[in-house]
């Protein structure tokens, strides 16, 4: 079971005093639930937040609002729920920042990230910056080259998935890119583990936007993308 820290003087706190009993409840909610990480910063969303606290759905935006005094914010585009004291109240040790990194990871919104860390930056969080496409086109000559490396052996967790967004969201403009780029690396990460086969996240990426605009009235219909000009790859 996961132990979590919270100040008991939080009771007597005049913020906390003013809240509804419903965003009291949801405050509580937001440092105890299960998706809690260790950063403090996790996707959720507001179904979930229903069903696990009993609060009515259409009142959970206006106590989600109430706690903005409590340093505690919703990013309704991204689902992520943000509760910026809570890295201050748990531990600091090397190993806890690791797991910290490890749940930024998990954070496809780039922005958001580097405002985490510009907030807590007196802090050594040792979190990697995922590769950008600038620096790889720079670095390989050759098209093929560049794919290889674009496609391949540099999309190591769910946030270099970000190399894509410019060129791919634009094509599916009433899909979550998030949403759906976590949920693509949700199902094939785990199928990827042990083995010695590098993936073609570019094309795993088109043909699951193309499966999950066909879902979506007035998107693109489904294509399934297997040659190298599919992809604008130019091998000669």
């Amino acid at each position: 079971m996961t132990e979590r820290r919270l100040d008991t003087e939080l009771w007597s706190h005049p913020d906390f005093q003013g809240l509804s009993t419903g965003a009291k409840l949801l405050y509580l909610y937001s440092w105890s639930n299960n998706h809690c990480n260790a950063a403090g910063l996790y996707r959720i969303s507001l179904e979930t937040i229903a069903f696990e606290t009993r609060l009515p759905l259409a009142e959970i935006p206006t106590y989600l609002e109430e706690l903005g005094p409590l340093d505690v914010e919703w990013q309704n585009g991204q689902k992520t729920l943000w509760v910026k004291k809570f890295l201050k109240h748990q531990g600091r040790s090397p190993k806890f920042l690791v797991a910290v990194a490890h749940a930024l990871d998990q954070i496809s919104d780039q922005d958001l990230v580097k405002t985490y860390l510009q907030y807590n930056n007196t802090l050594s969080i040792p979190y990697r910056y995922p590769i950008d496409s600038q620096s790889i086109d720079n670095s390989y000559s050759t098209d093929r080259d560049r794919d290889s490396v674009k496609t391949q052996y540099r999309v190591q967790r769910l946030s270099d998935l970000s190399v894509f967004k410019e060129e791919l969201s634009p094509r599916y403009p009433n899909l979550d890119w998030n949403h759906e780029i976590e949920k693509c690396w949700t199902y094939w990460e785990p199928k990827d583990k042990g083995s010695k086969k590098k993936p073609n996240w570019k094309l795993r990426l088109m043909n699951w936007l193309d499966n999950a605009a066909k879902r979506q009235p007035g998107e693109r219909a489904p294509v399934v993308y297997t040659r190298p000009e599919d992809l604008g790859v130019n091998y000669g």
